[in-house]
């Protein structure tokens, strides 16, 4: 049975968070134009993209993502989730993990469609889109 729309969305929402997290980044920032511009970058250039049809045939996969970083939060759900931390967007793992677990959450979290080394490269290649200015380091 395939996914629906939604559950790829979140789950790329929650490879995203924990691939930020991965690069040692603490906070972006939360403008949604950002957010968005610089997620279709990278996104249209992911080879694993192609495993998550719902998002990669979207017009505007960037705004599928940030609806759905802004709903995250709640999630009782995955690992990695972000929170609206008002002028940031701040990826965190979930209860029970602790951050320097988070090589070991990536490789729980990755399967057949994108290996924890793709997320990784994800959030290299995200957060590299981000002036050095705009980003908190952790």
């Amino acid at each position: 049975m395939s996914e629906s729309k939604d559950q790829q969305v979140r789950y790329v929402v929650e490879g995203v968070a924990l691939g930020v997290l991965a690069a040692g980044i603490e906070a972006l920032p939360a403008v949604k134009m950002t957010l968005e511009l610089n997620f279709n970058s990278v996104w249209r250039r992911w080879e694993p993209a192609a495993a998550f049809p719902s998002l990669a045939r979207a017009a505007d996969p960037g705004n599928l993502f940030y609806l759905a970083l802004h709903r995250s939060e709640g999630r009782r759900w995955g690992a990695g989730r972000w929170q609206i931390d008002g002028p940031w967007a701040r990826p965190f793992l979930a209860e029970g993990w602790e951050p320097s677990e988070i090589e070991e959450c990536l490789d729980q979290f990755a399967d057949e469609r994108a290996s924890a080394e793709d997320w990784r490269r994800f959030g290299r290649l995200y957060v590299d889109k981000f002036e050095a200015g705009e980003i908190l380091r952790g």
